[in-house]
């Protein structure tokens, strides 16, 4: 925290006994305008007389040091508060100065909050900035016949030096607003001839913008023909621009009443209903059912019945989208895997309001139907609707085992990263369990594995061991070496022959392989269904997706079996005839 105590000496001015007092730290050095910065601490650093070794950020300057009460713009060199000026041990600025610059700040433009800036309107570049000399040993003072105060002298080539001559003593006064001093000319020498009635100041350009009524009379006629003419040319000109910004004028009005004429008409339509609102992708859809198909997947009659049963207890909504939109942005991003960022602009919404809604109803509608759509059924229901392929060899099958998996982006730690490596996909994965039954229904998801473990340890960790019954017959592809494991159980595990370093299988383990292959190619249309009408499991899965929603789930979990929940509600890809 910055001090508030005064730190020129015999100041003595803190903020607990000088309540309306402003205090300033000394200006900090920065390297894109290092030159102007550095020039500036230094000029306060001379002007309070603070040493080296005892100068900190934090000391600070009260306002009385200053001709109007703080510091001026960095850049206004020129101004007597470019450093403190008032009450030092040294004189920087006289009685005069102090005056003529509040005057000057008198007549600076009021700016928006009815305020004056603290500047005035001298500027110069980083490259004019030169070394203040001390006016008392420039100048003596002059009696009553030659005075000059000069408050600040900057002396460089072609560098404007204004507030030079003022209050020249009785009876003469020379008042000079600009002096342009040419190259090589030395101000002390302009001003040393400083006699009763005049004072000679050589190569005295006055400006054109600055000159009063006194100084026209010193003009002679050629001047004064010049600046009419100037004055006469500008005229014209804006005269010139004030014809063309009357016809620009007229033809903005003229567009302006025909607008408020067809504003007018349309007003006047949709008051008579023949101009219809707009409908949004939603509405087009439930209109077209070629299109919620597209969407969806599923009819018009179906998405409706689907979201009767998964809709909320409360159906209080102050959401922005009522619940049936969300439910359709819900499949639309599962069947298309559309950006959040798409989805927000499709439906008028924010990303992180789109992102909210998914996570929402993806977990309602995991909770309300995977219970319930995805379940091990009895092996009588089976046979009862067992498929003509499945009834001459493979009576008692009661699944069809398969692992797929899932590309995800990649973890960040290098331990999840090889762990979720798959040799076989060559990336990162996540790898599931699927079951299918004879009919082409699913009736069992695994959780999420990483990619690098095996497919018999997935088996035995998923707890699908736990639904075998005595009689039971499994069918599974060749990278599934769980014949003992399912035996114990009681069921039986049919897989296609392994060559075992033979050139050629039997005929009879050909043949039987065919059968299998014939039967057991069911699961792999099912997972290949699955991913083409639900194109979010085709990956990859954002990171984010793979955060646990609970001790034993991710989000990418329920992902996975709300997307099996849909399959089994449309159409088998098993024939049953």
């Amino acid at each position: 925290m910055a001090e508030r105590k005064c730190c020129v000496k015999g100041c003595g001015r803190n903020k607990w006994k000088n309540k309306e007092a402003s205090f300033f730290r000394f200006p900090k050095v920065r390297q894109e305008e290092r030159e102007l910065t550095l020039s500036r601490l230094l000029r306060w650093k001379k002007r309070v007389n603070i040493p080296d070794a005892e100068f900190n950020e934090k000391l600070v300057v009260c306002d009385i040091h200053f001709v109007l009460g703080c510091p001026s713009y960095e850049r206004d060199v020129n101004n007597p508060d470019w450093a403190p000026c008032l009450l030092l041990e040294n004189t920087y600025i006289t009685k005069s100065g102090v005056d003529r610059t509040r005057r000057r700040v008198k007549f600076l433009p009021t700016y928006k909050g009815g305020y004056r800036r603290n500047q005035t309107t001298s500027t110069i570049q980083n490259n004019d900035v030169v070394e203040e000399q001390n006016v008392e040993d420039m100048l003596a003072d002059g009696g009553d016949n030659g005075i000059v105060d000069v408050d600040v002298v900057h002396v460089v080539e072609e560098q404007n030096v204004e507030d030079m001559l003022a209050d020249c003593g009785a009876n003469s006064i020379v008042d000079v607003d600009v002096v342009e001093v040419v190259e090589g000319q030395n101000v002390e020498d302009m001003l040393a001839d400083g006699g009763d009635n005049s004072i000679n100041v050589p190569n005295l350009e006055i400006s054109s913008h600055h000159f009063e009524e006194s100084d026209l009379q010193q003009l002679d006629v050629t001047e004064l023909q010049k600046v009419v003419m100037e004055i006469q040319k500008r005229n014209l000109e804006l005269v010139s621009k004030v014809e063309i910004l009357n016809v620009n004028i007229a033809e903005l009005q003229s567009e302006l009443q025909t607008s408020k004429v067809e504003s007018s008409q349309l007003k006047l339509e949709i008051a008579n209903g023949k101009v219809e609102k707009e409908k949004d992708l939603y509405s087009r859809c439930i209109e077209d059912e070629e299109l919620m198909v597209y969407y969806t997947h599923f009819t018009p009659t179906a998405f409706e019945s689907i979201f009767q049963g998964v809709i909320p207890l409360k159906h209080h909504n102050n959401q922005t989208l009522d619940y049936r939109r969300q439910f359709f942005l819900t499949l639309t991003k599962l069947a298309h895997n559309f950006g959040f960022l798409d989805l927000s602009v499709r439906f008028n919404v924010s990303r992180q309001t789109v992102s909210n809604y998914f996570h929402k109803w993806v977990g309602l509608h995991h909770d309300r139907f995977f219970s319930r759509a995805v379940f091990w059924p009895s092996s009588e229901s089976l046979k009862k609707t067992m498929p003509m392929c499945f009834r001459m060899d493979f009576l008692d099958t009661t699944a069809i085992w398969d692992c797929f998996e899932i590309q995800i982006d990649t973890p960040r730690t290098p331990t999840d990263q090889v762990a979720s490596f798959s040799s076989y996909k060559q990336r990162t994965t996540a790898k599931y369990l699927i079951s299918v039954t004879p009919q082409g229904s699913v009736n069992f998801v695994s959780d999420g594995f990483c990619g690098r473990v095996s497919d018999k340890q997935v088996v035995i960790d998923s707890g699908i061991l736990s639904n075998l019954k005595h009689g039971d017959l499994i069918l599974a592809d060749r990278g599934f070496p769980l014949e003992e494991v399912v035996a114990s159980r009681g069921a039986k595990f049919v897989v296609p022959a392994f060559m075992k370093e033979r050139k050629q299988l039997p005929e009879i383990e050909t043949e039987e392989t065919r059968l299998i292959a014939n039967v057991r190619i069911h699961v792999e249309r099912v997972i290949g269904v699955t991913r083409g009408r639900f194109k979010m499991l085709k990956g990859p899965i954002d990171r984010s997706f793979l955060n646990l929603v609970n001790e034993s789930m991710s989000f990418v979990d329920k992902i996975v079996k709300v997307c099996c929940i849909l399959t089994n509600f449309l159409p088998s890809v098993v024939p049953l005839d």
